[in-house]
């Protein structure tokens, strides 16, 4: 995949809707949306008025789907406007809009758990003529659309990124990901093992000091500890959440003693103020899934970084800008080190086909294609 093709994926996405096949894209939905308004004689709304649902009406509106209003619980937004759409309260539509037909979109996060509660709540609210037509063949995923205009909106800093990759595996992948983000298709990219994650893209050392920032109950860890044969010289643990924090303990408890003296376990979220201890840490490789916390917690390792040069190995799937910020932070704190972008997870269904994406920043002292 060249850049020519990058770029024209940016300008023109429903051009690569109508190439990507599948039975998820944005583009059959949107003609599913415009005919039930047009022969449905409905209009639509949208519940839920964060962010994602400003996102959906800037979509929306590019696909020349108008939004009649806005609906929410939070009556601090009631008669408020969000991207010029009016926000009622659920208790208080005007009178004169309860009797009109509705097609409505659910775009808060719990789309999945909540949506029949909050058709249950609009038909007690008077709204009864709601048409609700996206059930699993029909599924709008709301995330998708905060995503798709944040990468439309990007397309710049996508560029530079995508030509500053190190390798061109790494530029199919971005291509495959973004396209899937702003198509609202399938990713058709290549996978890499599960098994290899975080750990087989630059050369190792025999005596690692491996940070492992998330560690859930050490399934990276136990993954490591293979990948090396046992040949390490330090691994910092830590993950905040403490039930799961136990659960790690418990597991790090099977291994020799020898191993596990040689882990330090700490419960606790880092952040840009407490990741700070590790400025005086000998460290050779750096992980993190933290849910959305990496930039902020790799600008606390700065020093660190700027130290020891150590391997990152950083999920950059939580949020739509990581793939342009993460990189973008690397090459302001540290010199000649090699971006790279794998994905691991298989494509389970149309909501997870985003997750799994991990950007490798490798100083070139220990990069494979140094040698």
């Amino acid at each position: 995949m060249n850049e020519t093709n990058f770029i024209d994926m940016l300008n023109c996405p429903q051009e690569y809707m109508l190439q990507a096949g599948g039975e998820y894209e944005l583009i059959s939905e949107m003609s599913f949306l415009r005919s039930i308004v047009k022969y449905k004689n409905c209009k639509i709304i949208i519940y839920g008025a964060g962010q994602r649902c400003e996102y959906l009406i800037s979509w929306l509106k590019m696909e020349n789907v108008p939004v009649e209003f806005v609906l929410d619980q939070d009556i601090k937004k009631h008669n408020h406007k969000v991207n010029n759409c009016i926000i009622y309260h659920i208790d208080k539509v005007p009178e004169e809009l309860r009797g009109k037909k509705y097609l409505v979109l659910v775009s808060t996060v719990y789309y999945e758990t909540e949506t029949k509660k909050i058709l249950y709540a609009l038909f007690q609210n008077g709204l009864k003529n709601i048409i609700y037509p996206f059930d699993k063949q029909y599924n709008l995923a709301p995330y998708r659309y905060d995503w798709a205009y944040y990468y439309l909106h990007h397309k710049d800093e996508l560029l530079q990124i995508y030509k500053e990759l190190e390798d061109d595996r790494s530029r199919d992948i971005l291509f495959e990901y973004v396209k899937a983000l702003v198509t609202n298709c399938v990713y058709r990219g290549g996978h890499s093992k599960t098994c290899n994650k975080y750990f087989d893209e630059y050369i190792p050392l025999e005596n690692e000091n491996f940070l492992n920032i998330g560690s859930y109950v050490g399934d990276t860890i136990f993954y490591f500890i293979e990948n090396r044969q046992e040949q390490f010289e330090k691994i910092y643990a830590v993950e905040g959440e403490s039930g799961i924090y136990q659960r790690l303990c418990e597991n790090i408890a099977i291994l020799p003693r020898v191993l596990q003296e040689k882990i330090e376990l700490t419960n606790t979220y880092l952040n840009a103020t407490n990741s700070k201890y590790y400025a005086d840490k000998k460290i050779t490789l750096i992980n993190m899934d933290i849910e959305g916390m990496e930039k902020e917690v790799i600008v606390g390792l700065s020093e660190c970084i700027k130290k020891n040069r150590p391997v990152l190995a950083i999920c950059a799937y939580h949020k739509p800008e990581d793939i342009v910020e993460l990189p973008l932070l690397i090459h302001e704190i540290v010199d000649n080190y090699k971006i790279k972008f794998r994905k691991y997870a298989p494509p389970y269904s149309n909501h997870l086909e985003n997750g799994e994406l991990v950007m490798y920043a490798i100083p070139a002292e220990r990069s494979k294609e140094e040698k």
